[in-house]
């Protein structure tokens, strides 16, 4: 009586288990690109909210700050006068962007950003994010 298994019977269970951790390793990456696609436009879509309550708090407070292109991570000048950059100026700590700028309209509105959030570009323009990897 023969004790065992043969080859073949090893090679089929291996081909057949590599086939079921391919399936299931596709099945989870794809979960995972949806969850860092979500998480990167929920982080823009914040960032680009509070750049707008801002505008707004600074209008109502009648301080001056201009429409224009604001640098996310670095000192502004706009209109010849010196502003802080965009993170600081929203006072924003956590999984702020380290990189791109924000314009700005006359009437506090966001109409473009280009947000660098981890190794993930986010552009915004007309109600729509695209996000790329830089």
């Amino acid at each position: 009586m023969k004790k065992g298994f043969t080859l073949l019977e090893v090679l089929a269970v291996l081909v057949l288990m590599g086939m079921i951790i391919g399936i299931v390793y596709i099945k989870v990456d794809k979960k995972i690109d949806s969850a860092t696609t979500t998480e990167l436009t929920e982080s823009a879509r914040n960032y680009i909210s509070n750049v707008e309550m801002n505008f707004v708090n600074v209008d109502l407070n009648s301080d001056d700050l201009p429409s224009g292109t604001y640098q996310v991570a670095s000192p502004n000048v706009i209109n010849e006068k010196n502003y802080p950059s965009m993170n600081e100026i929203i006072g924003i700590t956590e999984n702020k962007p380290v990189d791109g700028y924000v314009t700005v309209n006359e009437d506090g509105k966001v109409i473009e950003a280009s947000l660098t959030i981890r190794k993930y570009k986010v552009s915004y323009q007309n109600g729509s994010y695209e996000i790329t990897e830089s």
